[in-house]
């Protein structure tokens, strides 16, 4: 019994070195990274529609096949108007949609400070705070997505 307790807790501390290791860090920093930089790039129904004349239409798997809004319907569109600085416009396409876009640029510094101070971690509040506020996002997430979902601009 004493030996697989040890053991237990040998794998526990090095997958947790792991969780808070480089590797972790750089794919979070490059899924965010990504993710921005796709959403400012992909053009949305008003400037496809100006450009190649034809309606632009994103498709989302859950409705197309099962019927049932996806959480991120909207997400996209969100991201883009707030790439316009249409704010307002970005709430109504979704209204997680800016809360999420700032959080997600927000840890671009996050990630970068903890990838150049690894293995130190990063400061305690930094880490206090990057907790609640993603756990805000996705409470705020969830929730849109169980009782708000009706009305959306899509």
């Amino acid at each position: 019994m004493i030996k697989k307790h040890k053991r237990r807790s040998r794998f526990v501390k090095r997958f947790s070195r792991i969780a808070r290791g480089r590797i972790v860090n750089g794919l979070i920093f490059f899924v965010c990274l990504t993710i921005l930089l796709v959403a400012t790039l992909i053009p949305t129904e008003k400037i496809a529609q100006d450009t190649l004349g034809m309606r632009w239409r994103f498709y989302c798997f859950l409705d197309d096949v099962f019927g049932v809004k996806c959480a991120s319907a909207g997400l996209m569109r969100s991201f883009s108007a707030i790439r316009r600085g249409q704010v307002l416009e970005a709430f109504e396409y979704h209204p997680v949609g800016p809360p999420l876009f700032f959080f997600l640029v927000l840890q671009i510094p996050y990630r970068i400070w903890a990838l150049l101070a690894h293995p130190r971690p990063v400061p305690s509040i930094l880490r206090w705070i990057h907790g609640v506020t993603a756990s805000v996002v996705i409470v705020t997430m969830i929730f849109d997505w169980l009782f708000l979902m009706g009305g959306r601009v899509l």
